[in-house]
């Protein structure tokens, strides 16, 4: 069997495990990634320069690659590296073009995308074989609802073979909202990222206690409810930081907390050294998210042994099972947040308890050999129907 996958770099941190996994099983497969001039830092991807040249490139020519050069067979790994195109020009149709070219060349027997093709990427819809599309968002967030994106995903979720949603909780949702068959639908889930564990940390040097929000910052993520309850928070522990790490904009008014010395803003692309190190250090750490569906924050921090405070929404309450692994609040809520934050600061014999049940027991549930093994099953059946 032969499997083409076309990824992302916002879900090479899934991706990626999930490739190596089928290299252990004999899978035969090649990766495809696209970055752009504005979409080449995410995930495991933090690409300074992409080469002054639109076309193919193996992942192991960049030399940001290369710490993951002994977890993953980066030759495997083909960049669509789109240097100066844009979706209007005819440049950008040839691209695509000499992609889906490439593509057939493999004569590969699965085609398995993890976003929604859109643009001149609809190409790929005409490769000859089966197609499977994982669907990370079952229901868009709420900074994502618009009546083209929804068209996208419309289109998507009809003209692919199967879809994988990677959590249970939406599923009904998922299936009446966009009127699809059961039968369609096959669910997975996201397994730990190791690899983690395995690169160079960069210490976090903040010089003393602190609590951790990272990644991307976006509106429906909850980050004004987070600074709020800091607020309270820093009347009982005022030795203690609340650390916000990562790019994006900030979207609410920040005026009040800029001047706070117990929150530290990093806004930027945090870096897998650097995030491993912040996670190495905190204490733990607050997904305070309005909306979700499932969350590789949460994958990210237990797999570093790092409990979480989340709020009860989409799958997040299935991932963080509440006084086991971590707290689950109200969303929304400053004074439910900051009561949650307060009571593991009190009791950190509890979070050292959560920390060994991450260990224990989550990261023992969440290897990727059976999740790996549900997606061959699903392309065997694909290949026999």
């Amino acid at each position: 069997m032969k499997v083409i996958y076309f990824g992302a770099i916002h879900s090479s941190d899934s991706d990626f495990p999930l490739l190596k996994e089928y290299s252990r099983k004999g899978i035969d497969w090649l990766a495809y990634v696209s970055l752009t001039k504005y979409v080449h830092k995410a995930g495991l991807f933090n690409i300074e320069n992409l080469i002054p040249k639109t076309g193919l490139f193996k992942a192991s020519v960049f030399a940001e690659m290369a710490p993951y050069a002994d977890y993953i067979d980066l030759d495997r790994i083909i960049i669509i590296n789109d240097y100066n195109t844009h979706q209007r020009l005819f440049s950008s149709r040839i691209l695509w073009l000499k992609v889906f070219l490439h593509m057939k060349k493999q004569h590969a027997d699965i085609f398995h995308v993890c976003w929604p093709l859109s643009g001149h990427a609809t190409i790929l819809f005409h490769l000859p074989c089966k197609k499977v599309l994982t669907v990370h968002d079952p229901i868009s967030h709420s900074n994502m609802k618009n009546a083209k994106n929804e068209i996208v995903r419309k289109k998507s979720f009809k003209l692919f073979d199967k879809l994988v949603l990677l959590s249970k909780p939406l599923l009904n949702d998922f299936l009446s909202h966009y009127n699809i068959s059961k039968e369609k639908v096959v669910v997975n889930k996201m397994g730990e990222f190791d690899y983690l564990r395995e690169i160079k940390q960069i210490p976090s040097k903040v010089a003393s206690k602190y609590i951790l929000f990272f990644g991307y910052i976006s509106s429906y993520k909850g980050l004004e409810y987070l600074c709020e309850a800091m607020n309270e928070v820093h009347k009982q522990y005022p030795d203690v930081k609340l650390v916000i790490a990562g790019g994006g904009k900030i979207y609410f008014n920040w005026q009040p907390f800029q001047n706070k010395d117990y929150i530290i803003l990093r806004n930027h692309f945090i870096d897998l050294p650097e995030l491993s190190g912040l996670l190495h250090d905190c204490e733990f750490s607050v997904c305070p998210y309005k909306d979700a569906t499932q969350s590789g924050v949460v994958q990210t921090a237990f797999s570093m042994n790092v409990p979480m405070v989340v709020t009860n929404v989409g799958a997040l309450p299935e991932a963080v099972k509440n006084g086991q692994n971590g707290l689950v609040v109200p969303p929304c809520d400053s004074k439910a947040l900051a009561e949650a934050i307060k009571d593991l600061l009190a009791n950190p014999q509890i979070v050292s308890s959560m920390r060994d049940n991450i260990k224990n027991v989550w990261q023992k549930q969440m290897t990727w050999e059976p999740i790996a093994q549900k997606y061959i099953k699903c392309y065997q059946s694909l290949l026999r129907s």
